[in-house]
């Protein structure tokens, strides 16, 4: 991180207010989520998660200020949109909402892990050569598109 920019250590509790109207559920989104039911527990789940004290994911425990720095500075809406999906098929009822703040945590946490994973068992030729080629069938693809 460059010497100019300073990480900010305090998060108050009414800063969530603005990213949940703006960023997450802004009216725009609402395309995103199934229901109106689904975007009700979503927000639920964020506000629980961002009044949690701590979570231990995997034996490391994060702060209730690590948690909120992290759900400002590196959650994105596509992960929320992630595990909406996931629980698309599910009847939406208060004891899942634990889970679900669990799997909105673990999804911004390592939502770029996942992805390099899923890359390296799919192409394990470009991870070991270090250089992406596609496979055969979108050679074509790439050769049209640029």
């Amino acid at each position: 991180m460059s010497n100019n920019l300073k990480q900010k250590w305090f998060y108050a509790d009414d800063e969530l207010g603005f990213w949940l109207d703006e960023c997450y559920f802004h009216p725009s989104r609402d395309k995103d989520y199934p229901s109106a039911a689904a975007k009700r527990f979503a927000r639920s789940a964020m506000r629980a998660l961002w009044d949690a004290e701590e979570i231990n994911h995997f034996g490391v425990r994060y702060s209730n200020q690590d948690i909120r720095r992290i759900m400002i500075e590196e959650m994105m809406p596509e992960y929320i949109d992630t595990v909406v999906s996931m629980f698309q098929n599910r009847k939406v009822t208060a004891s899942l909402l634990p889970e679900f703040m669990f799997l909105i945590f673990f999804e911004t946490v390592n939502g770029n892990k996942i992805a390099e994973e899923l890359f390296r068992i799919t192409y394990p030729q470009a991870m070991k050569s270090e250089k992406f080629v596609p496979p055969p069938n979108c050679r074509r693809y790439w050769r049209n598109v640029g």
